[in-house]
C-alpha cells in the first residue's frame, strides 16, 4: 500500500502510524459496508441523523487531513479527508475514481468514535461532461454492527 497520510491521523482516539492510517481509511470505508444487518430502533437512526448534522455543520471549525492511498492490486489512487474534533475522527471521506465518475463513501463517527453512519455515492457523467449522483447506499450502524440500509437509490431518470 502507498499512502502519504499526516502522522497525527486519529481513529477512536488511537493514534497510528502512517501505513496504519491508510488501512483503517480503506478498511472502514469498503469493508464496514458489506456487514450483516439487523433491525434498527428510532433512537439508532435518530443519533445518525444527528450526528451526520452535527458533523457537517460544524466540519467548518473541525481539523482537516488530506492524504492519497492506495489499495495494492487496484489501478487507481483514493483521495481521503478526514475531519476530527477535538482529537476524535469525525467524519472519513473516501474518493475513488472510476472510469465513468468517482465512488465516494463518507463515514461518519460520534463524539465517542462510533460509527453511526455510512454514505456510498456513485457518481457518472452527463453527456456535458459534468458529474451527477446516479446512486446512493445509506447504511446505519450500532455499536459496531450494521443495523439498518437503503440501497440502490437511484438518482438519475432510467
Amino acid at each position: 500500500m502507498t499512502c502519504s497520510p499526516p502522522d497525527n491521523l486519529m481513529i477512536h482516539t488511537h493514534r497510528l502510524s502512517s501505513a496504519a492510517a491508510c488501512a483503517a481509511a480503506l478498511s472502514l470505508a469498503g469493508a464496514c459496508l458489506g456487514q450483516p444487518a439487523r433491525a434498527a430502533d428510532a433512537d439508532t437512526l435518530a443519533q445518525a441523523r444527528a450526528t451526520y448534522a452535527e458533523v457537517n455543520q460544524n466540519s467548518p471549525r473541525m481539523a482537516t487531513q488530506r492524504f492519497r492511498a492506495r489499495v495494492p492490486g487496484v489501478d487507481y489512487t483514493s483521495a481521503v479527508v478526514a475531519w476530527s474534533d477535538q482529537g476524535a475522527l469525525r467524519r472519513l471521506s473516501v474518493t475513488d475514481p472510476d472510469d465513468s465518475g468517482n465512488v465516494l463513501t463518507d463515514l461518519y463517527f460520534t463524539a465517542e468514535g462510533d460509527l453511526v453512519f455510512a454514505l456510498r455515492t456513485t457518481q457518472g457523467f452527463k453527456p456535458n461532461g459534468a458529474l451527477e449522483v446516479r446512486n446512493e447506499h445509506r447504511l446505519y450502524f450500532q455499536q459496531g454492527r450494521l443495523v439498518h440500509m437503503l440501497a440502490g437509490l437511484s438518482r438519475t431518470a432510467l
